[in-house]
């Protein structure tokens, strides 16, 4: 009789600990391009049209992990998937949302660099625009960086589309600064991520 009442009460403690999870949600983006190249020497090795490009944003309140999923690539040509080498270049991102900061993991050159930043650290410019993407009311913000070049300086333009009924700042790319998800992003008027679906699930701790 005592091992009954025992077993009970382990049941019911184990099912107090499993409420107690913490709950995360895992964001999934789609990046396209928009571009293409037409037909000519400069541009025979450069794919006019490129399959988008998957992203995980898996967040639990305290941390956040960004990052492409990867897929095999069956392709015979030698032609450069301009998306692929956006992806490269960006790499993945670390969130610490307790510290407010950002480490970036970036290939470049055939180099691994690691960046960090804070979540501050960007001047965001209200567009006093709004737009409903895929049943969302989102508002419109953009920011401006140099992008060091070998030979001279860029200046990207990013702009994006957020959702700001959501408390916390969900941010691809370290985007941060804006309060809510954002929906869509858009990098100089070329590459567009856009927000596909959000999956509640219990979440481990992120590791950087």
């Amino acid at each position: 009789m005592m091992n009954k009442y025992f077993f009970i009460v382990l049941i019911l403690i184990s099912s107090l600990c499993l409420a107690q999870l913490p709950k995360g949600n895992t964001f999934i983006y789609e990046l396209n391009s928009d571009v293409e190249f037409k037909s000519s020497k400069s541009f025979d090795l450069i794919k006019s049209t490129s399959n988008p490009v998957e992203y995980i944003y898996t967040y639990n309140g305290e941390q956040a992990l960004f990052v492409s999923i990867d897929k095999l690539n069956n392709s015979q040509t030698l032609e450069i998937d301009m998306v692929q080498i956006f992806v490269r270049a960006n790499g993945m991102f670390y969130y610490d949302y307790k510290n407010q900061f950002i480490s970036n993991k970036k290939n470049v050159m055939n180099k691994e660099y690691l960046v960090t930043s804070k979540f501050d650290d960007l001047y965001w410019i209200d567009l006093n625009e709004t737009e409903e993407i895929n049943g969302v009311l989102t508002k419109k913000y953009s920011t401006k960086r140099k992008d060091k070049g070998l030979k001279e300086h860029k200046i990207i333009t990013t702009t994006v589309w957020v959702d700001e009924t959501y408390s916390d700042n969900i941010a691809p790319f370290g985007l941060m600064g804006l309060k809510g998800i954002i929906v869509k992003v858009n990098f100089n008027g070329r590459n567009n991520l856009i927000l596909k679906r959000v999956e509640t699930n219990s979440l481990k701790e992120i590791k950087p």
